[in-house]
């Protein structure tokens, strides 16, 4: 007789399982979802600006565009360019943005940013100041110098050689005007010949200076006063007046013609030795007879010395923060029955600090 044993079948959890591993999932994708989306948001999110400045927008090209920024979402900005209109940039091609804070100019009929290079000519300045916060050097073959403005209206400056000596120290000071195109500036240099001669040269320039036209496309007169001397002998001072026609026109994009001159009158000490009337001769053999004089003294008669400085050059200048310069000056100097002439080549380069 067979006997059954009656058996009680397991409860199976893989349903329950299944059912508790979906479940799982939907909630993971859900929270998943829930993150990119706010993530998102939170990148999107756009940065106020202030749309009433003007921003300078330098991009990794070499581009710039000018205006106010419209909108900024954190991966690109909206700009209402001064050119173009409206433009939208990715961050990514943005190199900076700066504040225009004053530093822009009309350029026929256009915006641009001013630069502190256009108070200079080559070795004369005009009447236009350095804008405070947009210094600059200049490096040339002759030495470097140094210019800083301590406000809108007024500039120090510092000029030396390569060897250090001399020293110069300039400064120059705008007056306002109420025509726009016409501009007057009063400026002085003050020198010493520093290390060397012992520090008993110097020399000095002021001058009042009248520019018209813009910042680009100019023309200046100026005259003042020069001098040089030693301290510990009196006799070598010389000085006078000075004259200067400059100006500068654009030609192309950052390409400037630039004139420079400079005339100065001064008076000079001539020596003119006073000779015996006793003649010695002396004979040196192989029929070769020298005759000397004997100098009895020396006249000194004062003459006039002028001195001509003329020098075209041109500017390359293709961003607002550096800019090349050649010139080629001739200098013709006329004392009393002699004149001599020179060429003076120069190459400069300018620094935006």
């Amino acid at each position: 007789m067979e006997q059954y044993v009656l058996q009680t079948p397991r409860p199976s959890f893989k349903p329950i399982w299944r059912i508790i591993k979906l479940l799982i999932m939907k909630i993971t994708a859900i929270f998943i979802t829930v993150l990119l989306f706010t993530f998102n948001s939170f990148s999107q999110e756009e940065t106020k600006v202030d749309s009433s400045e003007t921003k300078i927008v330098y991009l990794m090209n070499g581009k710039k565009y000018i205006g106010t920024i419209l909108n900024d979402d954190g991966r690109e900005i909206l700009i209402q360019s001064e050119k173009i209109g409206k433009i939208y940039i990715a961050k990514t091609d943005i190199k900076e943005i700066n504040s225009a804070n004053n530093n822009l100019i009309e350029v026929n009929g256009e915006i641009d940013v001013e630069s502190p290079f256009t108070t200079r000519y080559a070795y004369t300045s005009n009447a236009f100041p350095i804008k405070k916060g947009s210094n600059y050097a200049m490096v040339s073959l002759f030495g470097p110098e140094i210019h800083f403005a301590t406000s809108d209206r007024f500039s120090l400056g510092v000029m030396t050689t390569w060897i250090g000596s001399p020293l110069a120290f300039n400064a120059k000071y705008t007056f306002r005007s109420k025509y726009k195109k016409l501009n007057f500036a009063v400026g002085t240099i003050l020198g010493t010949s520093g290390y060397l001669g012992s520090g008993n040269g110097y020399g000095g320039l002021s001058w009042f200076t009248t520019t018209y036209g813009n910042r680009v496309n100019n023309i200046s007169i100026s005259a003042g006063y020069g001098a040089v001397g030693f301290i510990n002998d009196n006799s070598r001072f010389n000085g006078g007046p000075l004259f200067s026609i400059a100006g500068i026109h654009s030609i192309g994009k950052g390409i400037s013609f630039i004139f420079d001159s400079m005339f100065s009158i001064t008076k000079r000490t001539q020596s003119t030795p006073v000779y015996s009337k006793t003649l010695t001769e002396v004979d040196y053999g192989y029929g070769y007879i020298d005759s000397y004089y004997e100098i009895l003294s020396y006249e000194e008669e004062k003459k006039t010395n002028l001195a001509f400085f003329l020098m075209p050059g041109m500017r390359f200048q293709k961003t607002d923060d550096k800019a090349f310069q050649v010139s080629l000056a001739g200098v013709i100097n006329v004392f009393g029955n002699q004149t001599n002439s020179f060429p003076v080549p120069m190459c400069s380069w300018f620094f935006k600090l």
